[in-house]
């Protein structure tokens, strides 16, 4: 008796001669190969697409690249603060706007009238400050000019 083995165990079909089994051979070595030569090119095109997303996804909204904790500051009477609600107001401040926009505080009222001088101290400045008003017919409102003392 001549028997003949079609299947393995498995139930995959064995090949009947050597010319058979080695076009089968040559055809799975060829996927295989493919798949190993393109895998390399998938990956580097994998790669520089994430390097691309994640270069152009920002961390901070600063110009300069730097990162920001704290962005909510205020910048108020020559001081930063964390808030404007936490800032104390004193009700017996004064201001006084000068012909450089800067802002002086004085603990009372400054009523003057043209070339007229006061002499005040500024609490901001901690100093004393000679004030002169000046009528400005434009703003129909008077301008001052805050000048530190010689002598104090």
């Amino acid at each position: 008796m001549n028997f003949k083995i079609v299947k393995d165990a498995s139930g995959k079909h064995l090949p009947q001669n050597w010319i058979e089994g080695m076009s089968r051979e040559l055809k799975r070595n060829k996927t295989r190969d493919l798949v190993l030569s393109l895998l390399p090119k998938w990956i580097a095109i994998l790669v520089l697409i994430c390097f691309v997303v994640f270069s152009s996804l920002h961390c901070t909204s600063a110009p300069n690249g730097a990162i920001n904790y704290n962005t909510t500051k205020y910048y108020v009477d020559g001081e930063f603060v964390d808030s404007l609600i936490n800032r104390k107001s004193n009700v017996m401040e004064f201001p006084i706007k000068d012909t450089r926009d800067y802002i002086h505080y004085y603990n009372q009222p400054v009523i003057m009238t043209h070339y007229q001088i006061l002499i005040l101290y500024c609490r901001k400045d901690k100093q004393w400050e000679k004030i002169r008003a000046y009528w400005n017919h434009k703003d129909s409102d008077y301008d001052y000019a805050v000048s530190r003392m010689n002598k104090q």
